[in-house]
């Protein structure tokens, strides 16, 4: 063995030894090690695609600390975003609109004189419930689907969209403002009751105008 083979071995031992390897260990944190491995995939990245761009200069770390910090924001917003979604699906999932028996007792004609008290009364959050209310006995008068007081909204929209998918999305835009007045406490103005009133009228026109073409089609 050569004395050049000999000095090579004898360091690659030297090195080997613990106080040398601790040196050599990564003590970085998960954050660190993370941020550091996307900070040199970015800057991989703008190196290649821009040639004014100088991995490990200042303006470039700059630029790098910008666009991780960037990524994150909206990496977080993303996450929050999805949460609040399925929170809120969960929860509208979870409602009946029918709350009493006397209720599913009541036909549209009954539902309508509530909504004229209470329009008269500026209760517009009650004036929504009720027109929710008879809307579900018109669709259910025209077979679109069967109302059962344990029945929830998202029930409600799955058999419509059995039936016809631009109802069942009419209709599910129409819940969600009915629960979040319902159950969330939410504060009606006579502007959004007038804009609710307009979207339950517009449903209830297209429902009665297929109907009609469907009869006409019959004969």
């Amino acid at each position: 063995m050569s004395d050049y083979q000999k000095e090579r071995e004898q360091l690659k031992k030297i090195l080997q030894q613990d106080e040398y390897q601790v040196y050599q260990q990564d003590n970085r944190s998960i954050i660190e090690k993370i941020y550091d491995h996307i900070s040199s995939w970015i800057s991989d990245l703008l190196d290649n695609m821009f040639q004014s761009f100088e991995p490990g200069s200042t303006a470039g770390n700059i630029i790098v600390v910008v666009l991780v910090i960037s990524l994150a924001v909206i990496l977080v917003l993303g996450i929050l975003t999805f949460t609040t979604f399925m929170v809120r699906r969960k929860k509208w999932s979870s409602y009946q609109p029918f709350l009493k028996n006397t209720e599913l007792s009541w036909d549209y004609q009954q539902h309508m004189r509530m909504v004229a008290t209470y329009e008269a009364e500026a209760n517009y959050q009650l004036a929504i419930r009720h027109q929710f209310l008879a809307l579900l006995l018109r669709l259910e008068e025209y077979h679109l689907l069967t109302i059962q007081q344990w029945k929830t909204n998202r029930e409600y929209y799955e058999e419509l969209n059995k039936r016809d998918r631009h109802i069942a999305s009419s209709f599910y835009r129409l819940a969600v403002q009915f629960e979040h007045v319902t159950y969330g406490e939410k504060t009606v103005q006579q502007t959004d009751y007038l804009k609710y009133q307009e979207q339950i009228d517009g449903l209830s026109t297209h429902i009665g105008q297929q109907q009609v073409h469907e009869k006409l089609g019959d004969h």
